[in-house]
């Protein structure tokens, strides 16, 4: 961040107005501080970034608005008589912020801060760490699935076979059960390990999401040998083009989620529908919902809050959404419960960040 003296803004020379104005159209916030630490400057954007009023007020004021953490960092840096030339701090409120700051120490005692809204820069780049970090993991996990394998399938083929020739007592066979529905269990985990791991092949086909969504429900079904309570509403025919097999498994993902969270006597939704280039899926469910403090743990590998699951489901989704160039996001419903968003391009060259030009809630 630039260094701008205080004293420069004495005399309201002309290069001062230019300046100012040069910062206002860069977003950028600006305040003086005299030697008895009042606010004698502050431009528009640096009470819209810090949310209060500054001109007239002493930095001690400041301490107990949402910016006070950055006071506590300016009232630090005049104390020891050592300007900040970059530094970043996490102001209070709702949304909490991430602002960039400098203070420079003027020659007449002055004080200069500069400050921007960092927020959008801050989350892009935890993502490009945590995506980093989930490359690594799923690489080692690719590893271990592969290993592990073939053992558990020779295992369960033994115990089938044996649970088929034996004679065993109801006790027994129980037993036998057991080893068989853990041994399917950690089958599903492998699954999702290699699910993690491979990634999403670049060839792409025109997919209608309408039949993804009823392939997913069709394997679950398969797999629970019963039919799931699920109510489907379409507006419009979505489409896009993508990679069948990871976005099926991805929404297979979703859906899961979804009925294992939900009452069994209460159909979980899914809405279907199109914004202009963009396809957007929506699954509610009526289960308790997901507990604030969480956040955006739910998206890490291995984090779960129910017993009995991996916690990869929703790293495996996130990464497939991604790799196409959409968004997922996990939200409480209105209605109690929970929403799954999925918003999907319907071409290849879009990406997430045209999605501001599309209307309506929860974009």
């Amino acid at each position: 961040m630039s260094c701008i003296r205080g004293d420069v803004f004495i005399g309201k020379e002309p290069s001062s107005a230019i300046l100012v104005e040069a910062l206002d159209s860069l977003g950028a916030g600006l305040a003086i501080l005299d030697s008895s630490r009042a606010i004698t400057y502050a431009n528009p954007a640096a009470e819209a970034i810090l949310r209060c009023e500054l001109r007239g007020k002493h930095l001690r004021d400041l301490l107990t608005t949402e910016a006070g953490s950055l006071a506590l960092r300016v009232s630090e840096a005049i104390r020891l008589g050592r300007p900040i030339d970059r530094a970043e701090c996490s102001l209070d409120g709702q949304p909490p912020r991430d602002v960039g700051f400098s203070v420079q120490l003027g020659r007449r005692e002055e004080v200069t801060l500069l400050c921007r809204d960092i927020t959008g820069q801050k989350r892009l780049r935890d993502r490009l760490d945590e995506t980093e970090g989930l490359a690594l993991v799923a690489e080692v996990a690719g590893s271990i699935a592969h290993e592990i394998r073939n053992p558990l399938a020779t295992v369960s083929a033994s115990v089938e076979l044996l649970a088929e020739s034996l004679e065993l007592d109801p006790a027994d066979r129980r037993l036998m059960g057991n080893v068989l529905a853990e041994s399917a269990r950690m089958g599903r985990i492998l699954q999702a390990f290699q699910e993690l791991a491979a990634g999403v092949p670049e060839r792409r086909e025109d997919l209608a999401l309408s039949a993804l969504v009823r392939d997913a429900i069709a394997e679950i079904e398969a797999e629970r040998g019963a039919r799931v309570p699920v109510a489907i509403a379409e507006h419009g025919e979505p489409q896009m083009r993508g990679a069948r097999e990871p976005l099926r498994r991805a929404l297979g993902h979703l859906v899961r989620n979804a009925l294992d969270a939900s009452n069994p006597e209460s159909p979980i939704e899914i809405e279907l529908e199109s914004r202009g280039p963009w396809a957007r899926i929506t699954l509610r469910d009526w289960g308790h919902g997901i507990a604030e403090e969480i956040g955006d743990q739910i998206y890490r590998p291995f984090f779960t809050t129910r017993p009995g699951h991996s916690g990869l489901g929703l790293a495996v989704v996130r990464r497939v959404v991604d790799h196409h160039g959409g968004r997922l996001d996990i939200r409480p419903s209105l209605e109690g419960g929970t929403e799954a968003i999925v918003n999907l391009p319907t071409q290849a060259e879009h990406t997430w960040s045209d999605l501001r030009i599309i209307p309506g809630p929860g974009v």
